[in-house]
């Protein structure tokens, strides 16, 4: 790949990251909307909050943008932006596996919080059966208030 087109690409993956961590963050919100409003019903799915691993574009393109900047301007290496290009290939690889493990962490984390917040609220856990994957992480399930004999 020309190093023209390099840029775009990288910031075309860059605004799909940040599409993709909207929509655990959504999930989220929806979820909790349904708990506060005491819903009969709802549909949870745990494998969503995997497309959090999807921001690990947004430090790789930060540290793209300013490394090529320092780099596109002549430094003498006392300089500040001579420090931080040298901070930025010190650390950017620390600090991406680093969000790369939050990321991970959290994606594990979030669900078992949301269930132990669905099971205090009185929610009952039931398979999806209209969802089956065998391809998907996570599972997809439906939260109901009664057991959930009645509804299949």
């Amino acid at each position: 790949m020309k190093s023209s087109k390099a840029p775009i690409v990288l910031a075309i993956f860059c605004l799909l990251a940040i599409y993709a961590a909207a929509l655990p963050i959504h999930q989220l919100l929806v979820t909790a909307s349904e708990v506060q409003s005491n819903a009969i019903i709802f549909e949870y799915d745990s494998g969503c909050y995997y497309l959090f691993v999807a921001t690990v574009f947004l430090p790789v393109t930060a540290f793209y943008w300013a490394g090529l900047t320092v780099l596109n301007h002549k430094t003498s290496k006392g300089s500040i932006k001579h420090k931080m290009a040298l901070s930025i290939y010190n650390y950017g690889n620390a600090i991406i596996v680093i969000w790369f493990i939050i990321c991970l962490v959290l994606a594990n984390v979030i669900p078992l919080l949301d269930a132990y917040r669905f099971e205090k609220s009185g929610y009952y856990a039931c398979q999806d059966v209209r969802v089956i994957s065998r391809v998907s992480r996570g599972e997809s399930v439906i939260y109901v208030k009664t057991p959930c004999k009645e509804y299949f």
